[in-house]
């Protein structure tokens, strides 16, 4: 319906969030590509990301649903999905950020950055994608890092992040990625 009714949401907005609740609800079991339903899970993150679906989220400020949505890509993606997959779920977190970027959603992507440091048997798709991400919303998220790193640098608090302990990986990544990203933040380091 919502493919059939782009770009005009099908439903009221009252009945919205329930929607893209159940919508998220079957992200969760991307993971498992030997379920007979993968490949129309698989469609709809195909028809969210060709449709622009998650444009409604941000309308009716669903900024939990996105945070969520982000977790579950990042733990759902595998080594062993298709290419197209990782595409749209890539086009989906980048459409997202690049409308209304924050830091939660930026400190998921930078959690998944670092993932392998973090667990250790987490699965290099979610670093991988957390990198494509950098790449492609550089400019869009240079604020975000910078004021993170900077924070983590010069005042060793970083807003109680979790995230803190991991900030020199976390701009060395970064520096192999997107250098671009840490100009503002390199005159902090000498300090």
């Amino acid at each position: 319906m919502f493919r059939a009714m782009a770009p005009e949401p099908p439903f009221a907005d009252k009945y919205l969030r329930n929607i893209l609740k159940l919508i998220i609800s079957m992200f969760v079991k991307l993971a498992d590509m030997e379920s007979p339903l993968f490949w129309r899970r698989a469609k709809i993150v195909e028809t969210v990301a060709r449709c622009k679906c998650c444009v409604i989220m941000l309308v009716i400020n669903c900024n939990d649903l996105d945070l969520e949505m982000f977790n579950i890509f990042f733990s759902v993606v595998r080594q062993h999905h298709q290419q197209s997959l990782i595409n749209d779920i890539l086009s989906i977190m980048v459409y997202i950020l690049n409308k209304e970027a924050s830091q939660p959603l930026l400190d998921v992507v930078l959690r998944n950055l670092v993932t392998e440091l973090i667990a250790s048997n987490a699965d290099c798709a979610s670093s991988q994608l957390a990198v494509s991400v950098i790449q492609t919303c550089a400019d869009k998220l240079k604020s975000f890092v910078c004021g993170f790193l900077t924070s983590c640098i010069l005042d060793g608090d970083a807003d109680g992040s979790e995230l803190k302990e991991f900030n020199h990986d976390i701009i060395f990544k970064i520096f192999g990625y997107a250098p671009q990203m840490l100009l503002a933040v390199i005159p902090n380091l000498t300090q």
